[in-house]
């Protein structure tokens, strides 16, 4: 992060119409490709500890209904995932990729059916 910038949640205008459904993920293509081909709204958070600094992110999930925070498929990223959707509260939930995938990878590899499938369980 370039000095003074600060850390932000990626593309959090997407949860300004997004009263339903928000997706969040570990990382920006991942947001970027469930947003372009699964059209849900998708933020992303550059990190666990990212998120666990700027506990102000949970707040822009007030008011919507669901929040499914995909996980990337290893320790670090279901752990990751647990906690953020534990800050959100509620309304959120985990959805575990398999092992060594991520929201990007699994698009590429299984298609746009297969994640939204993932999403909705």
């Amino acid at each position: 992060v370039e000095s003074g910038l600060g850390i932000r949640l990626y593309n959090a205008q997407a949860l300004i119409k997004a009263d339903e459904i928000a997706v969040v993920c570990e990382g920006e293509i991942d947001a970027l490709c469930v947003n372009a081909y699964c059209g849900l709204p998708a933020v992303a958070y550059p990190g666990v500890d990212s998120w666990q600094q700027q506990r102000h992110f949970r707040h822009c999930f007030e008011g919507i209904s669901q929040v499914v925070v995909v996980a990337d498929g290893d320790d670090v990223g279901r752990k990751a995932a647990r906690q953020v959707a534990e800050s959100i509260g509620m309304a959120a939930r985990v959805c575990e990729l398999p092992e060594g995938m991520d929201a990007n990878s699994f698009l590429v590899e299984r298609g746009v059916a297969s994640l939204l499938e993932r999403i909705a369980a």
